[in-house]
C-alpha cells in the first residue's frame, strides 16, 4: 500500500509518503527509487506527523471530514439544480449540475472556490467541491440554495 502523508497528516510540504508491502516487493522497489536521500527536515516532519499524539489529531480530523462529507453530500443532493452527487472516499465530492456554469458563478460570487471540471471529457456539467470545515460547507450549500431564490 502506497500512501502520501499530504492530506490527512497535513504534510504536503514534506513531499513524503510511505509504503507497506511484502519484503520482496520492497526489495524490487528499492531498485527503482531515486538516487538521492530524503532531506532531514522532511524526515523529521514525517516522524513527528506519525507520532501517537499527531496520529490522534489525524484520526479526529479524518472522522470530521468523513462526517462532513456525508452531511455535505446529502445537503447538496437536495439543492436546486444539482443532478447528481457521486459517492466519494476522498476529501471532495464530484457534483453534476443542470447549469454548472451558473453554479460555479454563484459559488465564486459567494467567495467559494471549487474546481471547475467542465473542460474534462464527459464532465461538462460537473464541479469538484472539497470538503471543508462545517462553516465552509454551509457556505457552499447556502450559495447553491440562493440560486433557487434568484431563479
Amino acid at each position: 500500500m502506497l500512501r502520501t502523508l499530504s492530506k490527512a497528516h497535513a504534510l504536503a510540504a514534506a513531499r513524503i509518503g510511505c509504503l507497506l508491502a511484502d519484503p520482496a516487493l520492497v526489495a524490487v522497489l528499492r531498485n527503482c527509487q531515486a538516487p538521492y536521500p530524503l532531506p532531514s527536515p522532511c524526515v523529521q516532519m514525517a516522524l513527528a506527523g506519525l507520532s501517537e499524539p499527531a496520529l490522534a489529531v489525524t484520526r479526529a480530523q479524518v472522522q470530521t471530514v468523513r462526517a462532513e462529507r456525508e452531511r455535505l453530500r446529502a445537503e447538496l443532493a437536495a439543492c436546486p439544480g444539482v443532478r447528481r452527487v457521486y459517492p466519494s472516499q476522498g476529501n471532495y465530492l464530484l457534483v453534476r449540475f443542470d447549469d454548472a456554469e451558473a453554479a460555479f458563478a454563484r459559488l465564486l460570487a459567494a467567495g467559494v472556490v471549487v474546481r471547475d471540471m467542465r473542460a474534462s471529457p464527459q464532465l461538462g456539467d460537473a464541479l469538484r467541491i472539497s470538503i471543508g470545515r462545517p462553516e465552509e460547507n454551509d457556505a457552499v450549500v447556502a450559495a447553491l440554495q440562493a440560486g433557487r431564490a434568484a431563479a
